[in-house]
């Protein structure tokens, strides 16, 4: 039981400095929102690519989970004390984001907040525990267990492997979770069924609320009173919604079934929030695509996608380059998109010759 209230207190940390990366993100890109679930995504986002820069690099010269962990705690460091400083040395460009709240706007908000809590309870009692739950979470302990990576199978009772399978390796979603905790010193098996798949559920929500604050809240006029607090409703509402439905929808390959059943897998963040968050993205850049602050932000989502997913890898870039085919015919500006997307998409084509040529 204080193994699990461990998790839990990892999991508000992490939502904390992803919101602090987020944050800091906004303002430095000069992204104007009020729109702390946002915020949190693109912590998220910001905080994978500098892990696939710190960690993979000292993962692959063969260095110690201990060495890696000590580097990695010290960068992490080091970038939030230098995001909390931009945002409180200067005049904050997202604006003031926190209003009066009225009852409605807190009904809406608990009711949100327990259709949250509701999916963490069903995700929690809802344990996949066939091959890829040993495979996965097996490779995690094997990390911890050896403190080196890859250098034994963990489905296989941690035999002695000199292999390194690219097609896990490549990103850096389980050394990095690996790494929380061995820091924290909570076994592998409950921070990966507690902490890491209750984050996914927080940040599938708020997915869900971005996509009721952003797209339906289009609709509200620019002018209308209060149309901050009506937006922040539909974000809510949106998220209770899409609770409900998603207990009917959990079949195991489904988007909330890899959520529910296997989120302490990478395939479990591409589905819940890596694809469904570029989704959104691009649905806005399609409604404005010579707003520079959304192309900002598909970048940073882009190209966290790899380090999060290695099933990322074509998804995302196919995803991108469909739709910039559609922008380049439909606005007549060829290149300023083209090259817009081409940079989006660089780093998976890099990591993708990586793998094919690795294999």
């Amino acid at each position: 039981m204080i193994e699990i209230a461990k998790s839990i207190i990892v999991l508000v940390i992490m939502m904390s400095l992803f919101y602090i990366w987020g944050r800091g993100t906004t303002e430095l890109c000069g992204i104007k929102t009020r729109n702390v679930a946002l915020m949190e995504l693109l912590g998220l986002c910001l905080f994978f690519v500098v892990q696939q820069i710190v960690v993979q690099p000292l993962v692959f010269t063969h260095n110690s989970l201990h060495v890696t962990a000590i580097v990695d705690a010290i960068v992490v460091i080091v970038i939030s004390g230098i995001l909390v400083y931009v945002h409180t040395s200067r005049r904050s460009v997202a604006g003031k984001i926190f209003y009066k709240l009225n009852s409605v706007q807190l009904l809406f908000a608990a009711v949100g907040i327990l259709a949250t809590i509701c999916m963490m309870i069903v995700a929690y009692n809802m344990m996949y525990r066939g091959y890829d739950t040993s495979y996965y979470i097996g490779i995690m302990n094997s990390f911890v267990y050896d403190g080196k990576f890859w250098t034994r199978d963990g489905f296989r009772g941690l035999w002695p492997t000199d292999f390194i399978p690219l097609h896990y390796a490549i990103s850096c979603y389980y050394p990095v979770w690996s790494i929380v905790a061995y820091i924290t010193g909570i076994p592998v098996r409950i921070f990966a069924m507690f902490s890491v798949k209750g984050l996914l559920i927080v940040l599938f929500s708020c997915v869900c609320f971005c996509y009721g604050y952003e797209l339906l809240g289009d609709h509200i006029k620019e002018g209308e009173d209060n149309r901050w607090l009506n937006r922040f409703n539909l974000g809510f509402a949106f998220i209770s919604i899409t609770a409900l439905v998603s207990l009917f929808l959990s079949e195991e390959h489904s988007l909330v079934g890899m959520m529910y059943l296997r989120g302490y897998e990478s395939k479990g963040y591409c589905a819940a929030v890596v694809c469904p968050l570029c989704l959104l993205i691009l649905i806005k850049i399609c409604k404005n695509p010579t707003d520079d602050s959304l192309w900002k932000m598909l970048a940073v989502v882009a190209w966290s996608s790899m380090p999060i997913a290695m099933s990322s890898m074509a998804i995302i870039p196919l995803a991108i380059g469909i739709v910039g085919v559609i922008l380049m015919v439909t606005e007549k500006r060829f290149w300023p998109i083209f090259i817009r997307c081409l940079i989006c998409v660089i780093p998976n084509i890099a990591m993708m010759a990586w793998y094919m040529l690795g294999k």
